[in-house]
């Protein structure tokens, strides 16, 4: 889906010494980045939805591919309705007939979704963050450790990447070129990557949502941090509001 990385780019292009780089460019009516590194993946998001609108790979031969569902055009990311790549929000999943207590208060929710005649809720309905306009807040290559994110430093990453003892919990999701991390040990050696100064690319987008928004309590803040690791072609995601 879309166009391949602009390596060379010279215009909003941050490069690092571990051969990571980030790229900025205009994706139809939005502002993507490619984040690159110098093992041959490179990952594409963008502003609509902050969306993951390509991850290309390399196989044991080298030889990079496409590996993520997605669109050719920024028409058809506008138009397709399955969420592909997207940050869903504020709920995940359906809200059957899209009601629910908080607080002991009630409140009702646009149905957008019917399975097997049953009115849900799903994924935010027409105004769920996966069809709304983020803010690309930040982007780059860090070199000591993760990118600040709201006045974060890297101690409070190190707390919300913690593993439980059993490495059965992750805080942050990890994709890899050839298969999902599974291990806490997968995730320590990105760590390592990261203490020795060899920095991610990543890329920072922000969304607001106010108190009664689609028909949800409580205003959220909401960002999500993409980071692409130089060697283990590890891509993170992780979330804060």
């Amino acid at each position: 889906a879309g166009s391949q990385p602009m390596a060379n780019a010279e215009g909003g292009t941050e490069k690092g010494a571990s051969g990571c780089a980030a790229v900025e460019e205009a994706y139809g009516g939005a502002r993507s980045v490619w984040l690159q590194n110098a093992s041959g993946m490179a990952v594409r998001v963008m502003e609509l939805g902050a969306t993951i609108v390509n991850i290309l790979a390399p196989n044991r031969n080298g030889v990079r591919s496409e590996v993520t569902l997605g669109c050719d055009t920024f028409a058809e990311w506008q138009e397709q309705g399955a969420s592909l790549g997207c940050v869903v929000g504020r709920y995940g999943n359906r809200i059957a007939r899209g009601q629910f207590s908080l607080g002991g208060e009630s409140y009702t929710l646009t149905c957008n979704n019917s399975p097997g005649g049953v009115p849900c809720h799903l994924h935010g309905a027409e105004s769920g963050f996966g069809k709304r306009m983020w803010s690309l807040e930040d982007c780059g290559v860090h070199r000591e450790g993760a990118p600040a994110v709201s006045g974060e430093g890297r101690d409070k990453r190190r707390e919300a990447t913690e593993h439980k003892r059993d490495g059965s919990t992750h805080a942050h999701a990890h994709l890899e070129s050839t298969s999902e991390c599974r291990s806490a040990s997968a995730c320590a050696e990105s760590e390592r990557e990261w203490a020795a100064g060899d920095g991610c690319a990543y890329a920072i987008f922000s969304l607001e949502s106010a108190d009664g928004d689609g028909g949800y309590p409580g205003h959220v803040l909401a960002r999500v941090r993409y980071s692409l690791y130089p060697h283990t072609n590890a891509l993170a995601v992780e979330f804060f509001c």
